[in-house]
């Protein structure tokens, strides 16, 4: 295989890493025989990712997604360059590699530390970013929804923003802004159903959205202004996909055991796989209450296997935006690391969202 010569160093040892952890992570038996059913949090046990962590500590993402979460509630409203500011903190401890801190440095992060730190780019500059398709620009983007709840066409335009700092490809930047679309939905008072994504598409085809409605080809040639996608402004299809995906756990001929969600749409880190598994769990309980439906969903995300943690952070944050904080089982807060912090720093947050 001659392609491989052309990989740099840290590519091979990244591939020989990959080859090393696949089957562990890509295997329900085998996690289920290293953990059984995981109810909370644990350990990573030695040579996996986050081994270095302990239960309760945020990750990488989830670092990232603090620091997001203290610049908006410190400024009191999306200030790009202090959110920056604060990410070039964080990529100060960092030396582009994996590992370096105990933790693991994702590719997204990886490639904007080279940008930063050995091309010089700044922020927002061209080519500053990563080409890779994974979550978590939508992950850090639900405290944007949050915090914009009341304007989606606010949230979507600085979502779309704060997306391409880390992720330069437009269709994954669309589907992390779209994400938090639906949250800042949800956090309105619109049921995830059917509906909602033909609603919000409504919204693009009347500009209140920055996506681009002339997508069908019955649209074009009716006079109507094209709005067509750019690197800014995508196709509304990622809006569209949870109305389809949210009716397959109520359609008696579609049977997907929630904890297996991971071998229908994917185990791996794209988003395009994370997404309809999140869009799944969050509605394959909707006839719990509250707290059990959050449980539920989110335990189901985990022990799917694969990239868990962002599956449970998206499924979380969907079904955390329709029951609220009193709908999130104490435990998981108490059992994160400031816990308590983070609790204050979101309401601190909602009370910005909504003075009233």
């Amino acid at each position: 295989m001659p392609w491989v010569w052309a990989l740099t160093g840290e590519q091979v040892q990244h591939h020989n890493l990959l080859a090393a952890l696949l089957p562990r992570y890509y295997d329900l038996e085998e996690l289920r025989r290293v953990f059984g059913w995981v109810d909370g949090f644990v350990k990573s046990p030695p040579g996996r990712y986050h081994d270095a962590l302990q239960p309760g500590d945020l990750s990488q993402t989830g670092q990232v997604c603090k620091l997001l979460l203290s610049s908006l509630v410190d400024r009191g409203r999306y200030d790009p360059a202090d959110f920056c500011a604060r990410l070039d903190g964080l990529l100060d401890t960092l030396d582009g590699t994996p590992y370096c801190r105990g933790d693991y440095t994702d590719v997204a992060m990886r490639d904007v530390w080279r940008g930063r730190k050995t091309q010089g780019l700044q922020w927002g500059q061209p080519g500053l970013g990563s080409w890779c398709d994974t979550a978590e620009a939508a992950i850090r983007c639900v405290a944007l929804a949050a915090r914009y709840a009341g304007s989606l066409g606010d949230m979507a335009r600085l979502g779309m923003a704060n997306a391409r700092l880390t992720h330069l490809d437009p269709v994954v930047a669309g589907h992390s802004m779209s994400f938090a679309v639906l949250i800042a939905a949800c956090i309105q008072g619109e049921p995830i159903d059917a509906d909602l994504g033909m609603k919000l598409r409504q919204l693009a085809k009347q500009g209140e959205l920055p996506i681009g409605h002339a997508v069908l080809a019955e649209e074009r040639g009716k006079g109507e202004e094209t709005v067509d996608p750019t690197e800014t402004v995508p196709f509304p299809d990622a809006l569209l996909q949870v109305s389809w995906v949210v009716q397959a756990p109520c359609d008696p001929d579609i049977k997907i055991p929630p904890h297996k969600v991971s071998l229908v749409y994917g185990m791996a880190c794209s988003i395009h796989f994370l997404l309809p598994a999140a869009y799944y769990l969050a509605t394959a309980f909707e006839e719990e209450p509250g707290q059990q439906r959050f449980e539920k969903a989110v335990l189901a995300a985990v022990n799917s296997g694969g990239n868990n943690m962002a599956r449970a952070a998206l499924t979380g944050a969907l079904v955390g935006s329709i029951v609220g904080l009193s709908g999130i089982p104490e435990r998981f807060i108490d059992g994160l690391t400031h816990g308590a912090k983070l609790r204050q720093l979101a309401l601190r947050l909602a009370e910005q969202a909504f003075p009233e």
